[in-house]
This record gives C-alpha cells, structure tokens and sequence, in this order.
C-alpha cells in the first residue's frame, strides 16, 4: 500500500527525505554526459528503495558521442594549414573545446561507478537519519527548492543550447563540412553545460545538507526546539543538549566526509583540463577580439556563435568556483556565530562540547583540493584571466596574421 500510494504522489508534492526527487532534472539532463546510470526510488514508476544502477546503454551511447567528437577533432585539425591564417584562429578554438569535453566524457565514462558510490552514499546518509537523532534529513521545502533550482538550471541550458544552435541555419551554402562543424560545436557545448549543471548540482545538495546541519545546532544552543516545525523537530526528545550537539558533530564529519568524495566527480586531470582550456580560450578570444578591432577579421554568425560559446565556457568555471565560496561561506557564517556564544554562561561540560564542535568546524571546512596542488575557488579564476591575457599580450608583441 506504502509503495503504491507513493506512485502515485505528483510531482508537486515534493515527498521529504528523497534526494533523488530533489535533483530529479538535473539527473534526467546529464544521463547521457555525466552519470549513464538509472535511478529508482519509492516515486517514480518502478517503485523501489532510493539507489543507482549503471546503464549500459547510456555508456554505449556515451562512447558514441565521444567518438564524434574525436572525429571532429580529427577533421578541424586537418584544416589546419601551415601559413595559418586569422580565420584558422576559431578551428583553434573549436579543437580547444572538442579536445577538453572528450576527455572529460571519456573519464566520467570510466569513472561512472565511481561517482554512483558517491551518490548512494549520499542516499545511505540521508536513510540512517534516525541514527543523528533527525526526523527528516531534508524537508519538503529542501527538497521543493533543489527540485526548482535544478528545473530552472537545466532549462536555461537547455534555451541556451536551443538558442545557439537556431540561428545557424541562417547561414547561407551550407554544405555537408559546415554542417559538421556546427553539430561538433554544439556538442562540444552540451558537454560543458551538463558539467556546469553538475556542479550547481553537487554544490546544491552540500549547501543545503550543510545548512540543515548547522541550523539544527543553532536551534539547540538557543533551545527553541519546540517551536521549530514538525519536520525540523528532533526523533530522539529524550536526549540532552550535549548528546544533541554531539550528533549534530557526527552528521557535520559524516556529510564532509561525502563531499571529499566530490573529488572523485572533479578529478584532478579532468579538472585541470578545464582550467588550461579556459586559459586557451581566453588568450584566443582575446587575440581575434585585438584582430576584429583593427579591420584584420571578418565575422560570420558561426564565428560569433564559436566566440560567444567560449566565453559562455569561460563564465561556467567562474560560476563553478563561486559555488564552491557559497558553501564555504555558509560554514563561515555560522562558525562566526558559534564564537559569540557566552561560554562562561554554560557549565562545563556544555563549553567543552561548544569548543569541540569550534575546533571541528575550523579543521574540517568543506573544500576541494585537486591532487593537493590547489583549491578549488575564485582565486582560480583570477589565475585564469591573469595568464590567458599574459600570452595574448607576449602574442600581440609578435604581431601574428599582421
């Protein structure tokens, strides 16, 4: 009766405690690209326990789109003479591209059980909430907001993708190379928007996972537990406020533990190919924007698709880091307001638990380090824009296709 009834809940109801429910868009847009995998939970049709489940077929047709793009790379780079010419500038931002979203295709490919531990692990948390002392993990209205914000991602990638790829067929001759072209550059940019709708995804979840998480210990330092609403409320009453204050210490290591797991989805190599393609894009961006300013380029709509789609590439890394500084700043919020906790007004117990739980959040930040060579945040793309415009300025100083 339970599984029926719970088919039969319609999507607006926004059921609690399902994370699969919560980022449901976001998982249909990026089957193909990032987790070639089915889901199953108590809500969709195959009612069944919350888990993931490799698809063979996805990750058949995730090596065909990787090969398209390969021969797209191979095409573009057969174009490439040895005089080169300004125009020859946008096949090199093309294989830029193709080359950078085929290599991450083909790690996530090789890594899909990988991040399905990842992602059932998440699941298995959220399950065992009883165990932190919680009713509900995430409340309806978590889960409504993550369901929304990942609905309102995926269709402005979706427009966006739609957007771009209409008015090409305003072109005029186009013929069969054209054509190709267009349909490699419009995959090569698909790959990045499921990336880019990836990482709000990831970053969601842990934001809000997070926020419950310290929220429930402000709640119990202020001791305003009955006033909280039913879903927000603790399973285990009986408890005191240090055993409270303890579970909310082993559910904050428990859900950083999940996010150090997030490496695993941002890989060091994948990561830093991202990093040197942005880096790429902005110096040749930059180079055919010098060229333009001086009569020495002429742009057609696929060329300015080609420059707009780089930039476009450029702006997801830096929304990507400044994800990343949201949930680092949530954590910093309310470890500021742990400090202005009178500890002389608690006993003894009470302080050394709230100094516990300082030390804690202090040592145990959320971060992502890639291969412990850097964190990932907005410092990078500082570092991006800072060495992109360096090359352009040592390439300017040679005056090439002048």
């Amino acid at each position: 009766m339970f599984l029926n009834s719970c088919v039969k809940l319609s999507v607006r109801e926004f059921p609690s405690d399902c994370l699969i429910c919560a980022i449901r868009p976001s998982l249909n847009f990026n089957k193909l690209h990032i987790f070639n995998a089915d889901y199953y939970c108590y809500h969709t049709k195959i009612a069944s326990k919350p888990r993931f489940k490799v698809s063979r077929t996805f990750q058949l047709l995730s090596v065909t789109y990787c090969l398209v793009l390969l021969a797209g790379i191979v095409k573009d780079t057969s174009k490439l003479r040895e005089g080169m010419s300004a125009k020859d500038l946008f096949v090199m931002i093309r294989i830029a591209n193709s080359v950078c979203i085929s290599y991450c295709q083909m790690c996530y490919t090789h890594l899909t059980k990988a991040k399905l531990i990842e992602y059932n692990g998440l699941l298995s948390l959220i399950s065992k909430r009883k165990a932190f002392g919680l009713k509900f993990m995430l409340t309806k209205s978590d889960v409504k907001k993550m369901n929304n914000r990942m609905f309102y991602a995926v269709l402005f990638a979706s427009s966006l993708e739609l957007l771009n790829f209409i008015p090409l067929f305003a072109l005029e001759n186009i013929d069969i190379n054209l054509f190709a072209d267009i349909v490699t550059s419009e995959l090569a940019t698909f790959g990045f928007l499921t990336i880019l709708v990836l990482v709000t995804e990831n970053f969601e979840i842990f934001a809000t996972l997070f926020q419950r998480c310290l929220n429930q210990m402000e709640i119990y330092l202020s001791g305003c537990e009955q006033e909280c609403p039913f879903e927000e409320q603790l399973y285990n009453t009986n408890a005191t406020k240090c055993e409270k204050l303890q579970a909310m210490q082993r559910l904050y290591l428990a859900i950083g533990k999940c996010f150090k797991f997030c490496e695993v989805m941002f890989p060091a190599d994948v990561m830093i190919t991202y990093i040197l393609n942005s880096m790429i894009l902005v110096l040749l961006d930059g180079y055919v924007f010098v060229l333009y300013l001086r009569d020495r380029l002429v742009l057609n709509i696929f060329d300015c698709q080609i420059l707009w789609k780089s930039l476009l590439i450029i702006f997801g890394c830096s929304l990507c880091c400044i994800q990343m500084r949201r949930v680092r700043a949530l954590v910093d919020d309310r470890l500021s307001s742990l400090f202005k906790i009178p500890i002389s007004k608690l006993n003894r117990i009470e302080a050394t638990q709230i100094e516990m739980l300082i030390r804690m959040i202090v040592e145990q930040k959320p971060e992502l380090r890639v291969s412990e060579m850097y964190t990932w945040g907005p410092t990078i793309v500082l570092s991006i824009l800072a060495t992109g415009i360096t090359y352009m300025l040592v390439a300017l100083q040679f005056r090439l296709f002048w």
